[in-house]
């Protein structure tokens, strides 16, 4: 036990000393998701940006304002309140490896060495460490996920204490809102808990939670933050319904009149190869290969009552309930969320291909709407090729590899030459960062004037790990396997940071950095 509690100190200090130093380094927010997230702290500590976010057109929730509220409260000096508040993310982030340990440890029964490879591979992917380096929501749709996945493992292996149900279940009511409390596609995450409970009511025949404990989180939590979202746009956005980033523009006709139109059609699955080409890059492989294990094992337990495909050897009937309970939540997670990003981008997608407006072409590879859902993709590849290691090329392994081949030359001979030259917001891509040339670049959406050819070559090497990995797992060196990928990780975290992030933090010309320094 003692052991556990060292093991899991050290990767909250590794994950969060790693995290939080660069941050020290950043002055103010570049990106008005970085400005909006924290409008609601500003205005109760006696900032009024209600003018400036009002008139900017985006709406933005309160969750992460809670958490930043005592340091506009304490600390008068915007250069280094913004300090603090990073690094409160990186405090928030650091509990994502300590509860991956948890998870594969305690619950799936890994040994003590196992779990911390694990744990150190998918809580410091790229993705996670960049995001804790801007004030938006984030940090909190990283970590919920895995609060999620814990309290439902937790749950499921309870068995004559209904006490500790009663709270678990209450917890995991908030837990799941929490996630619409920071930002409007939180949403995912509730719709995925509901689901996930409901179909493994109807599928195991019994429910994993306690009804009442849990309506009564859910219901209070719902209600809680209409109320404040009502206060948030009433005071901090003046009553001005925003023109961006709403969850009513999904509830519009013309919409879906455009996107089941034939030009519609071909957009929508450009956008979707573009984006899938982000999964596979900036996981390396492994996260397609956590994505195809999770809709294979879902199809068999839910049609069929089984899960073999996790594994080629004997699994206890507990690590198969829980590992379909796991693909079940992720993949809901997942879809939903990619789902939601591509209806959201669509009506910008057709202007770019359509030719009316030709910018910010980040969006035809996006990621951003997804990587909170990568480190989860990336635990189930993990887990796979670890119960798998005795076959080299499994039925999913090389389904994986295919996908991973066909989206990436599909990028390259259809999407690729349409981003020659063209700007971006040069943040959203950071995690396929292997070379890009950022050495003109001033502000947040601006051209990186290699980035096709860069994402070309992203995908080269990303495939040449992905298969060096796959043949290491097979022979048993998995320290070998995490140092490799470790590598990559720190060394795409640390070109992206002082390419992108320094460099953009370092000019400070963007509109929003200005108007935190002068009105913060």
């Amino acid at each position: 036990m003692y052991y556990n509690y060292l093991m899991e100190l050290i990767l909250y200090l590794i994950s969060f000393i790693t995290s939080a130093f660069p941050t020290l380094f950043l002055s103010a927010p570049p990106v008005e998701d970085a400005l909006g997230t924290m409008g609601a702290a500003a205005y109760i500590a006696g900032y009024d940006w209600s003018a400036f976010l009002a008139a900017d057109g985006f709406f933005y929730k309160y969750g992460m304002s809670i958490l930043y509220l005592p340091a506009f409260l304490f600390i008068k000096n915007p250069l280094l309140r913004y300090k603090l508040l990073l690094v409160e993310n990186s405090v928030l982030d650091a509990f994502i490896p300590v509860l991956i340990y948890k998870v594969s440890h305690k619950h799936f029964s890994f040994g003590k060495e196992i779990s911390f490879y694990l744990s150190v591979i998918c809580g410091m992917m790229p993705s996670v460490l960049l995001y804790t380096k801007y004030t938006w929501a984030e940090p909190a749709l990283f970590l919920i996920p895995w609060i999620t996945i814990y309290l439902l493992f937790e749950l499921k292996s309870i068995k004559d204490t209904p006490e500790k149900k009663k709270i678990l279940s209450f917890a995991l009511g908030f837990v799941c809102v929490s996630a619409f409390i920071c930002h409007q596609r939180g949403i995912i995450l509730v719709l995925a808990t509901i689901m996930t409970l409901i179909l493994i009511r109807v599928s195991a025949g019994k429910s994993l939670i306690l009804k009442v404990p849990f309506c009564v989180s859910f219901v209070a939590s719902l209600l809680t933050d209409r109320f404040c979202n009502y206060l948030l746009r009433e005071y901090v956005y003046l009553g001005v319904k925003p023109a961006h980033n709403l969850l009513d523009a999904f509830l519009s006709p013309q919409l879906y009149k455009e996107l089941f139109s034939f030009l519609g059609q071909q957009v929508f699955w450009m956008s979707f190869s573009g984006w899938m080409m982000n999964v596979c890059v900036s996981g390396l492989g492994i996260t397609m290969l956590g994505l195809i294990t999770g809709i294979s094992c879902i199809n068999r337990f839910l049609f069929f009552k089984d899960v073999n495909v996790v594994s080629d050897i004997h699994l206890n009937d507990r690590k198969k309930e829980l590992f379909s309970i796991l693909s079940l939540w992720s993949i809901l997670s997942f879809c939903g969320a990619f789902l939601l990003g591509l209806l959201f981008f669509f009506q910008t997608a057709v202007q770019y291909w359509n030719g009316t407006a030709v910018e910010r072409c980040d969006h035809l590879v996006f990621g951003r709407y997804l990587e909170s859902m990568y480190p989860v993709l990336m635990f189930m590849g993990l887990y796979y090729m670890y119960m798998n290691r005795k076959k080299l090329l499994s039925g999913v392994k090389l389904f994986s590899i295919a996908a991973y081949v066909f989206f990436s030359v599909f990028f390259s001979l259809k999407i690729a030459p349409a981003m020659e030259g063209v700007d971006s917001y040069v943040h959203s891509l950071m995690s396929m960062n292997y070379c890009f040339d950022t050495s003109n670049i001033m502000t947040t959406q601006d051209v990186i004037t290699n980035l096709p050819h860069a994402l070309i070559v992203a995908c080269v090497i990303s495939f040449i790990i992905f298969i060096t990995i796959l043949i290491l797992s097979h022979s048993g060196n998995y320290r070998l396997c995490t140092f490799v990928i470790l590598c990559c990780f720190l060394y795409i975290y640390a070109v992206s940071y002082c390419g992108i992030i320094y460099k953009v933090d370092f000019f400070g010309v963007t509109k929003y950095a200005i108007y935190y320094l002068k009105n913060g």
